[in-house]
């Protein structure tokens, strides 16, 4: 994480390392904050000294007189300030509003008024620095302005004093009662005796026996005694993480509340999330799409494949029937043969109760547990008591499935399969030999 604090002498660039923090401070120099060049070069200058990438996370805070800021409670509701506050405010504010952009946070809300913090920044500062986050590919650069430190740092009930790098005095106090809540920030000349602190904070008014106590930074213990005439206690004595500048330690403190959206429109800096997150999340949307359509695509091939398949089968089944019953028809050689038979023995007892089944029929429910396999050619067959294929293939694998439909049936004995490899120059050949027998059907 690097802080950037851009205050009316130059900028400060903050790192953490480790426990302690390094600092790099680059002076204006006459030159303006949002000058190219002078940005350009602040940046390589804090790069090469603190040793920073492009990669790391960014948080510029803003100072007076580039930026500016107003508490107050409005006669709106939460709806309306979208439309209204930015036109409500512009008498606040001293400069052009013209070359400002605007934005501000809600404290707190009832039903027909608000709290709000009101932002403005100069608009060639967020150009000046949006375009560098551009043109580097920043990882991350959120603008805010130096105000919203100080709202950070203002504890609830609690007044805290501090000083800025100018040396000037910063003061802010959040009260929440039962009314809506008072915000209060102050700057004073470095050189603010303390009675004309205790003249200030007591135009700014409000119920100063709410306030639980007050924050006063190491090197202010002057304004102790004036801060005890006006009721104030509980006052302890702070050590700045960095010296006079109250606003580093939370540009380099991304845990707290979300920073302010300065960068709308033609400031809109694309960070990692535009230029990589959202890219890869509807890529990998549009992939997850893509992958469910394929796997219905093919579960719908897989169920219309096996439908098919049911279907052949109930067909072939239904022509087995019909052309093979489960008793031959009985050609009139069979009846003459019965009535010789018949006149022979002088009975009417017939040779055999067995079934009678044909060797085609045989041939026939051989092949429909072999199936297809257009990678096997069937050069001879020879039916007897056995049956013997022989042929070649060009896989070999192919040839040893054949007896894949022979493990669980009784009709036919566990076929026996050899084969030879007998490859040439052409290309693979495996020649076979393939034999069985029928056992006949399974007794029902």
């Amino acid at each position: 994480m690097i802080g950037l604090v851009l205050h009316q002498q130059g900028i400060r660039f903050a790192s953490t390392q480790g426990s302690e923090f390094a600092i790099y401070d680059h002076e204006l120099d006459g030159e303006k904050p949002w000058d190219p060049a002078w940005v350009s070069a602040a940046f390589e200058c804090g790069k090469a000294s603190l040793g920073f990438s492009e990669r790391d996370d960014f948080r510029l805070m803003v100072d007076t007189p580039w930026s500016h800021a107003v508490a107050q409670n409005v006669p709106f509701g939460e709806k309306q300030l979208e439309q209204v506050l930015e036109n409500y405010l512009e008498e606040e504010f001293p400069d052009d509003i013209e070359d400002y952009a605007f934005d501000y946070r809600l404290l707190d809300r009832q039903s027909s008024s608000c709290s709000v913090l009101g932002f403005w920044i100069h608009a060639d500062i967020l150009r000046a620095w949006t375009s560098l986050a551009d043109e580097l590919s920043l990882n991350a650069l959120d603008i805010q302005p130096a105000e919203e430190a100080l709202l950070a740092r203002a504890k609830d009930h609690r007044l805290d004093i501090c000083t800025d790098l100018q040396g000037r005095l910063r003061y802010s106090l959040f009260l929440k009662g039962e009314s809506l809540p008072q915000l209060t920030l102050g700057l004073l000349p470095a050189t603010t005796s303390p009675q004309r602190l205790l003249t200030h904070l007591k135009l700014q008014g409000g119920n100063w026996a709410q306030v639980s106590g007050v924050d006063l930074e190491l090197g202010l213990e002057d304004h102790k005694e004036s801060l005890e005439k006006l009721g104030l206690s509980n006052i302890e004595t702070t050590r700045p993480a960095l010296p006079g500048d109250p606003f580093s330690p939370h540009a380099l403190d991304f845990s707290t509340a979300a920073p302010l959206q300065f960068r709308k429109g033609e400031f809109a800096q694309k960070g990692i999330a535009e230029r990589l997150v959202w890219p890869a999340t509807v890529l990998g949307f549009a992939l997850c799409i893509l992958f469910l359509a394929l796997s219905w695509s093919n579960v719908k091939a897989t169920q219309d494949a096996h439908t098919e398949k049911r279907i052949h089968e109930a067909q072939m089944a239904a022509i087995w029937k019909k052309l093979f019953s489960d008793r031959p028809p009985k050609s009139r050689m069979v009846q003459n043969m019965e009535g010789r038979y018949k006149a022979m023995t002088g009975t009417d007892t017939k040779p055999g109760d067995e079934k009678e089944i044909s060797s085609l029929q045989v041939l026939g429910k051989l092949f429909s547990y072999l199936g297809k396999d257009d990678l096997i050619t069937i050069e001879k067959i020879v039916i007897t008591k056995s049956i013997q294929i022989s042929g070649f293939a060009s896989d070999q694998e192919r040839i040893y499935r054949m007896n894949e439909a022979f493990q669980n049936q009784t009709d036919f004995k566990k076929p026996n399969i050899t084969s030879q490899d007998r490859s040439n120059d052409e290309g693979p050949r495996f020649t076979f030999r393939f034999s069985t027998s029928y056992l006949g059907e399974t007794k029902k």
